[in-house]
């Protein structure tokens, strides 16, 4: 259920960005060649228009976090969470809160919030009110920009979202055809997992969550001088959504930790079990039915693909655990 909906791009494209912002700093794996290093870290920025497109734009804090916490809040408080605001409705109605907010959050409501004026002319709904606080290329917070590898950012918004890391039957067919493949999505798991363990991103995370708070709380407060018609709207009475938002993301960042730990657990288990060459008689007679050539071709694939499932079950068995919940 949605309080309000709405597109809000605050950064534009790789090359935009990299123009504009020369010293950008990226993130990426430090050995990206090498299957079995699991390093991670700053690496060079990118040349614009020849390897930028091996990086997406990162503003750190997820943008689809603002969603859930109000979809996750709002089913929370059910269909009768509060008296409907409307004056006019039926004695003792009672509405859920996406029907409540809507009553109060207008485009128009909410012009002028910030110092420098921004929005004040225009109507544009709360989400864009929300989303300048993220960092953009004309709010002051340009700063906190990142560029961080594609495919470990996919991970990340993975990690963040409302679903599994993967659709687990179409995973389960990868790895049973394409093991490799396979290795590697778990691995851009890992990568960004150790993502959020850096210092920096760390500290932009938290920073753009606390101005998200602020900003709900801003809102809040001004509703009361909306002007609203008491003879049509009664008055607003005040939620918190800063400390439900503060809750949401402590609760979320622990989801996605544990997501990403038993994402990795779960399929590197599978890909041991269907991959390691056991001893019974019924694997060798399997081995014996096949050609010469065939038979040492798979075996030389399994050997790699154990070799890079050690490695990678020892570099998330390592990590489990250390990247701790900064809320």
């Amino acid at each position: 259920m949605r309080i309000f909906s709405a597109e809000y791009e605050t950064c534009g494209n790789k090359g935009d960005i990299i123009g504009k912002l020369p010293d950008i700093k990226a993130y990426g794996p430090l050995v990206p060649n090498d299957c079995n290093d699991f390093t991670f870290g700053l690496v060079k920025t990118p040349t614009p228009k020849v390897d930028s497109g091996s990086f997406a734009t990162e503003h750190i804090l997820e943008f689809q976090l603002v969603t859930q916490f109000l979809d996750r809040f709002s089913d929370r408080g059910g269909q009768e969470w509060r008296e409907d605001p409307r004056v006019l409705a039926e004695a003792g109605k009672k509405v859920p809160l996406c029907s409540y907010m809507k009553t109060y959050w207008t485009p128009t409501a909410f012009k002028g919030l910030t110092d420098d004026g921004y929005l004040a002319a225009g109507e544009k709904s709360p989400l864009h009110w929300v989303g300048w606080v993220f960092p953009g290329m004309d709010n002051g917070h340009e700063d906190e920009l990142v560029l961080l590898e594609k495919e470990v950012n996919m991970s990340k918004e993975k990690m963040w979202g409302n679903h599994k890391v993967v659709d687990e039957k179409a995973f389960e067919d990868k790895c049973d055809k394409d093991p490799h493949s396979a290795i590697k999505n778990i691995k851009n798991i890992l990568l960004a997992y150790e993502y959020h363990k850096m210092e920096e991103i760390n500290r932009f995370l938290l920073a753009q969550a606390r101005r998200v708070g602020d900003m709900f709380e801003k809102m809040e407060q001004a509703i009361p001088n909306l002007g609203l018609d008491p003879k049509l709207i009664r008055p607003y009475q005040y939620i918190g959504l800063k400390d439900e938002w503060h809750k949401f993301m402590k609760t979320k960042a622990e989801e996605a930790r544990k997501k990403a730990e038993g994402h990795w657990e779960k399929w590197l288990k599978y890909l041991r079990n269907a991959y390691t060459i056991g001893d019974s008689q019924d694997s060798q007679d399997s081995q014996d039915s096949q050609d010469s050539q065939g038979s040492n071709a798979q075996t030389e694939d399994q050997k790699l693909i154990i070799e890079k499932l050690d490695k990678l079950e020892e570099a998330c068995n390592a990590a489990k655990g250390t990247w701790k919940n900064p809320f």
